[in-house]
């Protein structure tokens, strides 16, 4: 029999001074049985990679056949985990769209919904809304990164060509690009407790201020100050000690050497790092929902030269392909490396055994982008997979097919059933018109 008492993980060996983690143990969470069982179940974990420019659409596609997913050559790096994907067909941010437009939906796609204003600002995205909640059982709310600086290859409004994420409107969340610093503000405790020393300054310097203040920069003061307490709740997260009675993580610590500093790397081994990084914070459950951005939509600084074959032309050209045979060639070749990426990234998650289920079967984690074939901007439709079935709510290893008269094939439809299939209460989001079908 097994004995119902708290048992922690994490137990001293006197006689040589050090700790060690005992691994997941799924029988303690049976020997409590029914409601306290729950507590010790793995919890569920999003990310969306940004793979911008569309794609070439020929060799973009997954069919079902009798012998299950069959998956185009820019997808078959992802065969190994065909029966854990779905693949949607359809979906896009303004049913009724038409090529030609600009990059008009690339900084709003996470935020379910067509309208930008003037300044090419929009609405809070699902990753932001989700971390409003979710964040608050782990130390770091939501992680945004991304691979090149934000004022890089951008044109007209910065923020809206650099970002995909958004705490609110007029409040991008600028993604981190730098390695050691998106590792530094996981893991570096030491600097986020040596922020307290600060913030009791900042708060009564605050408090003074704000009676000196018009109701516009009482506004903007407003806005930085939730900042601060962001802070301050993070630091209060990480100071509380994980309880031994719920679940607990597979590691405690990074395995992994801190990233040199700066951005002296090349571009593979920089999207490698990023999502050893993202993989390394779901492991920990430092946090639960992240982003990459891989490239911005018109960027000129990214080059895929690496890859035999492909010409020194960033993505943004190399989308723009004008039919011919060899452009196009390259375009599905920068594809499929994208894909090869992700592919990595699911490797990594499907690796680490969490009581019977590894990260990836509790997760939901997509690739994908807001247009489909880049060269005419083609709205109508976006290429986008997700792999996982968030702890068995999800059906995977199939296709879900909506046809362009559909009224109900919007992406925020996606947005928001994931975000309920996260835990997360809300009824709408963006431009939905409800959970999406068959999901």
């Amino acid at each position: 029999m097994i004995q119902q008492e708290q048992i922690t993980r994490r137990f001293a060996l006197q006689g040589l001074g050090a700790s060690l983690a005992l691994p997941w143990l799924p029988s303690l969470a049976w020997a409590k049985g029914g409601r306290a069982a729950e507590k010790f179940a793995p919890p569920k974990r999003w990310a969306y990679l940004m793979m911008s420019n569309g794609v070439n659409p020929e060799d973009w596609w997954a069919e079902e056949t009798s012998s299950g997913l069959e998956l185009s050559k820019t997808l078959s790096p992802l065969n190994e985990y065909k029966n854990k994907l779905v693949a949607f067909e359809g979906l896009n941010l303004v049913p009724g769209s038409t090529p030609g437009a600009g990059h008009t939906y690339f900084t709003n796609f996470l935020a379910g919904s067509a309208s930008l204003d003037d300044q090419g600002e929009t609405g809070q995205t699902i990753d932001q809304l989700m971390a409003d909640v979710i964040g608050q059982q782990t130390a770091i709310p939501a992680i945004n990164l991304g691979i090149e600086p934000p004022e890089a290859g951008s044109t007209g409004s910065t923020s809206a060509k650099s970002t995909i994420s958004w705490r609110k409107k007029g409040t991008p969340v600028a993604p981190e690009v730098v390695p050691r610093q998106a590792f530094d503000r996981l893991f570096n405790t030491q600097m986020l407790m040596r922020d307290t020393s600060v913030l009791d300054v900042v708060l009564g310097q605050s408090k003074q201020l704000e009676r000196q203040l018009g109701l516009q920069d009482r506004k903007k003061l407003d806005d930085f100050m939730t900042s601060v307490r962001d802070v301050e709740k993070r630091i209060e997260r990480i100071s509380q000690p994980r309880s031994v009675d719920e679940w607990q993580p597979t590691l405690s610590e990074p395995d992994m050497d801190a990233p040199k500093d700066g951005l002296d790397f090349d571009l593979p081994t920089h999207v490698r790092l990023m999502l050893d990084i993202m993989a390394l914070a779901f492991q920990t459950d430092k946090t639960r929902l992240a982003t990459l951005l891989m490239a911005a939509d018109v960027s000129y600084n990214i080059r895929y030269n690496f890859i035999p074959g492909i010409r020194g032309e960033a993505l943004h050209g190399i989308s723009h392909h004008g039919n011919k045979p060899d452009a196009k060639k390259d375009y599905q070749i920068v594809n499929e490396w994208h894909v090869k990426q992700y592919a990595y990234l699911l490797k990594k998650l499907d690796e680490v055994d969490e009581g019977g289920q590894s990260i990836l079967d509790s997760s939901m984690i997509m690739i994908g982008s807001n247009m489909f074939d880049g060269h005419i901007h083609d709205y109508r439709k976006c290429p986008l997979v997700m792999t996982g079935g968030a702890a068995g709510a999800i059906k995977t290893g199939r296709v879900l097919n909506f046809k362009p008269e559909d009224k109900d094939r919007a992406v925020a439809n996606l947005w928001l059933s994931q975000a309920q299939a996260m835990g997360v209460e809300i009824e709408s989001f963006g431009n939905s018109t409800g959970t999406l079908r068959g999901l």
